[in-house]
């Protein structure tokens, strides 16, 4: 029973919910408020000290709780004390001496009790951080009862003064401590227990007594951990004895369990073991082996050395009474040694010593050889006078059973095997013979088992031995008698022969008219022996078991068959013909039948009407039947039962029973509606239409019409079509009734091969035409066309696929779309052709004279997968193709069949095919996955995400048809669950915001954002019933689609805000993530250390790493930290254990290839000594050209080598953690300079990376604590904190001196937590950033001003706390989330786009400027043997633009003037012609950012040395080959209405010729050549400390 929260912490809990409801604290930080309060009741002593003045003035000002999470183990004993012991011992136990005093107790209600430490956490189960104790310590007893909601509660204080106590210790953990050899400990009698150095290495429990009877009492489980040394007990003092003792912990589990045939000897045994934990120096050797019990005559044993000499025993040479187990049982005792040092080690679990399966079989065999067998079965012959024999089933050596045998017969006709049981309960087979008319082989078989007594004691090997035996046959005089015998009983048939309908009248066989019945062998006396009949001719006289079907020709037909009687007994057979005479039909006769069946097809709709009154007004089912007959005077009644000889609704023509079809005797025009076969009618919405169809056959004269088929009226009694039309009532529209017809589109693909591009039923108005159906279709499949109604009448120009090719009337070939009815052309224009249900209408491009004969040999396009468990054992794409082309008409077997052979994929479909075609199994990879027993997987069919209710081979493929074969069993739903798919598309989007920080691009030139007051584009809010408190990881722009994950989830957002997919991420994540895009893939961790790349297009999961082991100490893993892209590789962080105080246990590190999802490398870190922890929470990498650069808990930053994860530098920062993402500012003389951010104190760390080594170079203590990444623009970092009386920071600091500049008060309890954005504007620069406190507000910081303005506020349902950073797209829209779960989205700025003409010079990239504002100059461009002098105007270079007076007013060009070096004037120098092409982008140099988007550094080559000295000409050449990595592209459009205006992400992309270069070379030559702008890319940070 599991113990729940205690009253206080339910109360507790109760009073923080409340709050929740009215501060809108997040449920993070609740849930750690909960558990911190419940866990130490320092806390609520500091709470009551608190003064009241320090209380929040106002809800405005209310701090907010605490968003990290707290270390695993804080969990209360009630809550943990799951599975505790909950009933008594078996029996009284014997009372020690310690327990003898105890007096009889009064009762008190205990249900189950459990062990708690100091703190009231369980250290019976659960995590190490909580259930380790030590010497020194002291534990209690919990005890608790079951109230009337089935909840545990702890007992009251005073009830525990009612218990009595005994405290018992033992070697080994135990949940029954009195089965596992537990001691009692003197005088210790009371609930709590202090642990002495006695126990250290063991366990303790305790009995607890609650009533007076001596059943009332139960004991604890043991404590989970041994009792570990105290604080004052000596450490190890060597590393050697400090491995040793780490050896043994981690052998605490293992015993040798030595395998027959592999392993020869226990020490080498462990030695294996030792080196795959990692202990390989550690060297074990034997001291010593107890054994449960030893046989004299046994063999088996372990030498000194660990040799084994595997087990054998015979139960006849057992001469102990132990049991076998007992005698098989060991235990060693191993020496470990290391460095002179060393410690025995014992396995707390026994081992077995197998059998020796040599010994085993070659012991058989002497028993078999020696056996006494049946006279027969040693012969090898059974003569015809043997008729009986028996075998044992049990060999005896000395009267002692030494084997069980166990017999088979190959032939049960010649040797049938019976058994029983004799007194001893052995096997006994008793062996009949049957001998026949010649000779028969068969062969015995025995299976031999070595007994050994007991259950599971008996070895598993066994051997086999086969016995042949010839059985005699009869004698010659035995075989006459017994034919004899057989022709005598067939000439009783004749006599014996019955009427069908009438069973006691005889037949005449000379003048039969109806169906009888042939005696069976009990009829004629038979006996035992085989009856079988057989007619001459089967239209006559039709044998159906022992009913004769008798079929009545016409006059001078064939009236006369002859039926064969064929009689077996023991191989002997006799037989005898009998002659059998049909009378003639009437011709009068097949007139009253033709008339019958008219009868019949002019009642089809009433007949089956069924409770309805009426064909036109039908709302109940239908009632089909099977049987209608026809009486005398022309009633006819109808049966649901098959009637033999009656009229019967047939086969409709097509049917085939493996073809999957619904339908068989009835069918539906609209299965909608009206359902086939069954006809249960659903009512639409408004009126419909349905006609139902059948096929009527007069079944008695249906084999006479089959044999005259130029007989008129016999065809009038077969296969008749009937159908009914019946206007079904809707539920509320009763206008113009619809109908439901077929349409089929078939075009050519771009072979020009005839393609099925749709083929489906549609619902259509009563009386509408065939041209409203056609431009319906064409309308829903979103296929452009031409068309046109004139006066005469509707013409289709021309249709355009879906690939963009039009179709419409070729000369060349003829061919234009016809229009085909009822599988014929049409003669009347399609406006002419009204439609009736049912119909079939199909548009085929073709030249006139074609045919459907034509259109069926096109193609259909279907896409098909199969889906297996992959090496983690969940479920992964093994091979997929899209837009598989296979004939019309192919079935999913057909296209299965067809890519299981493309993918080379063995299979096995176990002979079937076609309708029938099962797929039995699938290998892969050397191993078949087929139908397994023990899972109940096999090979399902999903068709367009349902599981199919058809075999494959009866679905046939429509257009756009997805199959999916997944291998699951039926209680799963696979495709509910993530699914890995390595062949989902990888778009190649450009993200304008590629994760947080967006690579360290978080400082935009001329994007438009607002800078006074954000109106909203739109919001959404992700929170759903499940999930009311969704926690929103950091947005990603890419491909015109914002991309969010939840706790769970990964959600697309299109550009208006709606939700367009949301799918499982693969794991969870306690408060957010910070997924990133790279290659078409978004990246998400989650907080198991497993890692997921999804598809940006489809959100199929392209692959997933497996999750990290959980670190020995803090719990699990949080994946907090930012995502780095580098390298072709996506690098993750992880943390255990942070708290506030940031005292991290441990952290991970992993570097996956993001092509393929395979771990490069990893690196675990965990605390050690008075480290201030390790890990990384809330960190982040910059790439520093293959390297990263990273901060971790310890407070330390990292240079470290991206390809193999060592670390090649480290500096200290004084203990103090880093919880922001590591930030590339520049160059600091001429070394590449980055930004650190030490938490408390809030501290701005300046490191240089000088070769491979790092420097702290100046650093800035600017608030109390920050987990903020800055953003730098213009020599500023802009960051945020908290002061030390929690008031909100916004801090800038000047990069040059490294000091504070200005430092902005936002508050009490308003940390700036978030990464802020700079927007370098015409105007100055703003600055972006929000609040951790509710409503959650977006703010701006003006540089030119000094101000801040709250610039957007959200209201309502959307107000609450803030850690988020903001981003922005393209075009300057502004997107951030708040923990209401909602994603805000804020209208840019108006603009114009300003395109720039580099006249023969690099590409420069077109701005969007702000209207009537001046704008930032763009990087100057460069071109090989020219200075650029400037922008102008207009083309001719008169009129130079002023960056700083002039002013945008509509969009334009800007043109780049240039002269030549050394001033040489050769005609235009503006003319492209005069630039070379290998310098078509000198100025522009890729840099990889933390998350591989490339940002573009404009460096101007402008030189003062004379063109003799080519120095500048030498320099500017070191730049040719490189082109832009951000090509120019066509400004962004402006956003429609509401929508925002996501797909300016398309005006950034990759020349094919783009590289990532290092920068070190090219800041070299900037400075030799002039100048140089940075662009710095600065990656914002999202963050919760508490």
């Amino acid at each position: 029973m599991k113990p729940k929260n205690t009253l206080a912490e339910r109360v507790l809990a109760l009073l923080l919910a409340l709050v929740t409801a009215t501060a809108l604290v997040p449920a993070p930080a609740l849930a750690e408020a909960v558990d911190e309060l419940a866990a130490t009741p320092q806390a609520e002593a500091a709470a009551e000290e608190r003064p009241a003045e320090d209380a929040p003035a106002s809800d405005a000002e209310q701090e907010p709780a605490p968003d990290e999470e707290p270390a695993e183990g804080t969990t209360s004993a009630a809550d943990d004390a799951a599975g505790q012991s909950e009933v008594a011992a078996a029996a009284p136990a014997t009372l020690t001496s310690d327990e003898a005093g105890i007096a009889t107790v009064s009762d008190v209600t205990v249900d189950s009790v459990s062990l708690l430490n100091a703190k009231g956490q369980n250290i019976v189960y659960g995590s190490a951080s909580y259930t380790a104790v030590k010497a020194g310590e002291t534990i209690k007893v919990g005890a608790y009862y079951e109230d009337d909601w089935g909840d545990d509660e702890e007992i009251l204080d005073s009830e525990y003064a009612q218990l009595k106590y005994q405290w018992y210790v033992g070697d080994k953990q135990s949940s029954a401590p009195t089965a596992s050899g537990y001691t009692p400990i003197d005088g210790a009698t009371s609930r709590e227990f202090t642990l002495t150095a006695d126990q250290v290495g063991k366990y303790v429990a305790c009995k607890v007594t609650y009533g007076s009877s001596s059943w009332s009492y139960m004991f604890t489980p043991s404590t989970k951990l041994a009792i570990a040394e105290g604080e004052s007990a000596t450490a190890p003092t060597t590393p050697d004895v400090k491995t040793l003792a780490a050896a043994k912990q981690a052998l605490s589990t293992w015993k040798p369990s030595p395998v027959y045939g592999t392993d020869t000897n226990i020490v080498d045994m462990l030695s294996a073991k030792l080196k795959a934990l990692g202990y390989e120096n550690v060297k074990p050797s034997l001291k010593s082996v107890a054994f449960g019990a030893t046989d004299p005559a046994q063999q088996g044993g372990i030498a000194e050395d660990g040799t084994i000499t595997y087990f054998f025993l015979s139960n006849a040479e057992k001469t102990v009474y132990a049991d076998w187990s007992v005698l098989r049982q060991f235990q060693p005792t191993y020496t470990l040694a290391l460095g002179g040092k060393s410690v025995d080690f014992t396995p707390e679990f026994k081992s077995t010593l197998a059998w020796d399966e040599a010994e085993v079989e070659e012991y058989l065999n002497k028993q078999l050889d020696d056996a006494t067998l049946s006279a027969s079965v040693k012969a090898g012959a059974a003569d015809s006078a043997t008729k009986e024999e028996t075998l044992p089933g049990a060999l005896y050596v000395g009267g002692k059973k030494v084997a069980d045998l166990t017999w088979t017969s190959s032939d049960s006709s010649a040797a049938k095997l019976t058994s029983s049981y004799d007194s001893n309960y052995n096997t006994v087979y008793k062996v009949a013979y049957t001998h026949g008319n010649g000779d028969k082989n068969v062969t015995f078989t025995v299976r031999a088992t070595l007994f050994a007594s007991g259950y599971g004691n008996s070895p598993s090997t066994a051997i086999r031995r086969d016995y042949a035996v010839e059985v005699a046959p009869k004698s010659a005089e035995e075989i006459a008698a017994e034919k004899a015998e057989l022709e005598a009983a067939l000439a009783k048939i004749d006599g014996r022969i019955v009427d069908y309908e009438d069973k006691t009248k005889p037949v005449d066989l000379s003048a039969v008219e109806g169906d009888f019945i042939l005696p069976t062998t009990r009829k004629i006396d038979a006996g035992s022996a085989t009856l079988s009949y057989a007619s001459s001719d089967g239209s006559v006289a039709k044998i159906n078991g022992y009913r004769v079907i008798v079929t009545r020709d016409i006059a001078g037909g064939s009236n006369t068959a002859t039926i064969t009687a064929t009689l077996t007994r023991d191989g002997i057979t006799a037989t005898r013909d009998i002659t059998v005479t049909v009378k003639p039909i009437d011709e009068s006769e097949i007139d009253v039948a033709v008339a019958q069946m008219q009868a019949v097809k002019n009642a089809y709709a009433t007949s089956i009407l069924g409770t309805n009154t009426s064909v036109d007004a039908v709302s109940t089912n239908l009632s089909p039947w099977s049987s209608a007959t026809v009486a005398e005077d022309g009633t006819i009644s109808y049966s649901k039962k098959y009637e033999t000889g009656q009229i019967h609704a047939d086969d409709l023509p097509g049917y085939d029973s493996m073809a999957g079809t619904n339908w068989r005797t009835y069918r539906s025009s609209d299965t909608s509606v009206i359902a086939d076969e069954t006809l249960r009618v659903t009512q639409p919405e408004a009126d419909t239409l349905v006609t139902v169809e059948s096929s009527l056959t007069y079944e008695k004269y249906a084999a006479l019409a089959k044999a005259h088929p130029d007989n008129a009226k016999l065809q009038s009694l077969v296969n008749q079509p009937v159908k009914a039309t019946f206007r079904v009532v809707g539920t509320t529209d009763h206008t113009d009734p619809k109908i439901s017809v077929n349409f089929k589109l078939v075009g050519v693909d771009a072979d020009g091969n005839d393609e099925v591009w749709f083929d489906g039923a549609q619902s259509m108005a009563y009386g509408s035409t065939a041209d409203v159906l056609i431009e319906q279709v064409l309308k829903d499949q979103g296929l452009a066309h031409t068309s046109s109604t004139t006066e005469y009448g509707y013409y289709l120009s021309d249709i355009t696929s879906s690939d963009g090719r039009t179709l419409g009337w070729d000369a060349a070939t003829g061919k234009y779309w016809q229009l085909f009815v009822g599988g014929k052309a049409s003669e009347a224009g399609a406006g002419s052709v009204a439609l009736a249900p049912g119909d079939s209408i199909v548009l085929y491009y073709s030249a006139f004279g074609a045919s459907l004969n034509d259109a069926n040999k096109a193609t259909v396009k279907a896409s098909v997968s199969f889906i297996g468990p992959d090496e983690n054992g969940g479920n992964s794409v093994w091979d997929s193709s899209s837009d598989v082309k296979v004939p019309d008409g192919s079935t999913a077997a057909d296209l299965t069949e067809q890519e299981l052979k493309a993918a080379g994929l063995p299979y096995d479909s176990q002979g079937t095919s076609g309708a029938s075609f099962y797929l039995a199994s699938i290998t892969r990879n050397g191993k078949t996955y087929g139908w397994d027993q023990s899972t109940g997987r096999y090979w399902q069919l999903y068709v367009n995400g349902e599981y199919s209710q058809k075999m494959a081979g009866q679905v046939v493929l429509k257009p756009g048809d997805k199959v999916q074969w997944v291998y699951a069993a039926d209680n799963e739903k696979p495709l509910e669950g993530l699914v890995v798919n390595p062949f989902a598309s990888r778009p190649d989007w450009t993200a304008s915001w590629n994760g947080f920080g967006n690579a360290g691009g978080t400082t935009l030139e001329n994007t438009l954002t607002p800078t006074e007051s954000a109106s909203e584009l739109w919001k959404v809010n992700l929170a759903t019933a499940a999930d009311k408190w969704v926690s929103l990881g950091d947005p990603i722009i890419a491909g015109g689609y914002v991309f969010v994950t939840t706790n769970s989830e990964l959600v697309k957002i299109d550009g208006a805000g709606r939700v367009v997919a949301r799918v499982s991420k693969g794991g969870t994540t306690t408060y957010f993530s910070r997924p990133v895009y790279a290659d078409g893939l978004i990246i998400s961790a989650n907080d198991d250390g497993s890692v997921y790349a999804f598809s940006a297009e489809t959100l199929e999961c392209v692959w997933k790493t497996s999750a990290l082991e959980a670190p020995a100490a803090g719990g699990r893993y949080q994946a907090n930290s930012t995502m780095t892209v580098a390298n072709g590789c996506v690098y993750a962080e992880f943390v255990a254990g942070a708290g506030a105080s940031g005292t991290a246990a441990g952290g991970a590190m992993v570097c996956i290839d993001i092509a393929t999802g395979k771990l490069v490398w990893s690196e675990v870190t965990t605390k050690t000594g008075s480290s201030t922890g390790e890990g990384y929470y809330w960190a982040g990498a910059a790439a520093s050209g293959s390297d990263l650069v990273i901060g971790d808990e310890s407070g330390c930053v990292k240079l470290i080598d991206g390809k193999s994860g060592k670390v090649k530098s480290s500096v200290s920062l004084s203990g103090n953690p880093v919880r922001a993402t590591i930030v590339s500012a520049g160059t600091e003389d001429g070394n590449p300079a980055f930004l650190a951010v030490g938490r408390q104190p809030a501290t701005l760390y300046k490191i240089v990376r000088e070769g491979d080594k790092l420097r702290i170079v100046g650093s800035c203590a600017f608030a109390n604590t920050s987990t903020s990444t800055p953003a730098v623009a213009n020599g500023k970092a802009y960051i945020g904190g908290s002061s030390a009386s929690n008031n909100g920071q916004f801090t800038v600091i000047d990069l040059a001196s490294m000091t504070v500049e200005k430092s902005l008060d936002m508050g009490k309890y308003a940390e700036v937590k978030a990464s802020p954005i700079a927007s370098v504007q015409a105007g100055g620069v703003y600055v972006y950033f929000t609040c951790n406190k509710t409503p959650g507000a977006l703010y701006c910081f003006n540089q030119s001003t000094g101000e801040v303005a709250e610039i957007y506020t959200p209201s309502g349902s959307n107000a609450n706390y803030c850690t988020a950073s903001v981003i922005a797209d393209a075009r300057g829209n502004l997107y951030y989330t708040n923990d209401s779960g909602t994603l805000f989205a804020l209208k840019a700025v108006p603009g114009y786009t300003v395109s720039f003409d580099a006249c023969g010079g690099s590409a420069v990239p077109s701005a969007l400027t702000a209207q009537n504002k001046t704008m930032v100059a763009p990087a100057n461009p460069e071109r090989t043997g020219f200075t650029f002098v400037g922008w102008y105007k207009d083309a001719a270079c008169t009129q130079a633009w002023d960056f700083a007076k002039d002013v945008v007013t509509a969009d334009m060009t800007l043109y780049a003037k240039w002269s030549a070096v050394g001033g040489a004037s050769t005609g235009d120098t503006n003319k492209a012609d005069d630039a070379k092409k290998d310098n078509a982008s000198g100025g522009q140099i890729l840099l990889s950012g933390n998350g591989g988007k490339k940002t573009t550094l404009a460096i101007a080559l402008r030189s003062n040395v004379s063109a003799e000295s080519g120095e500048s000409e030498e320099k500017a050449s070191l730049l040719s080959g490189f082109t832009s990595g951000e090509a120019t592209g066509a400004a962004p459009t402006a956003a429609a209405e509401g929508a925002a205006d996501l797909g300016a992400d398309a005006g950034f992309g990759s020349s094919e010729s783009s590289r990532t270069l290092p920068i070190w070379p090219f800041i070299g030559m900037a400075v030799a050549a002039a100048a140089l702008i940075v662009v710095l890319a600065v990656k914002r940070r999202k963050g919760d400390e508490e």
